[in-house]
């Protein structure tokens, strides 16, 4: 039960993610920041790919590849979103207007 939970989680993860191509930031940083958007989904791009190129079979219950595979994604995918988090802090940083933290505050991503 726990593999099919974090086969969830692994998807679950992936697509938001993969949101964040949309995400374009405004401002007098607004290019800035969403370069670093860009570079860390590439960065997290980059960890899928991983398991795309793994060797175990990850449906396969006593294989416990997937397992300490998957703690190594978690851990890095948890790096990402301090990062991102540190991008959007400053995007709301840089605005200066209520109005420019309505729209960082309701952006579509």
């Amino acid at each position: 039960m726990r593999l099919i939970f974090n086969f969830q989680d692994y998807f679950t993860t992936a697509i938001e993610f993969r949101r964040l191509e949309r995400v374009e930031l405004e401002g007098t940083k607004g290019r800035q920041l969403t370069l670093k958007v860009a570079q860390i989904l590439s960065q997290f791009e980059n960890l899928l790919g991983e398991f795309s190129s793994s060797s175990y079979d990850a449906l396969e219950p006593e294989d416990s590849g997937f397992e300490k595979h998957f703690s190594r994604f978690k851990k890095n995918v948890q790096d990402l979103e301090r990062r991102m988090a540190v991008v959007f802090c400053q995007a709301f940083d840089e605005c200066n207007t209520p109005c420019s933290i309505y729209k960082a505050r309701n952006m579509n991503i």
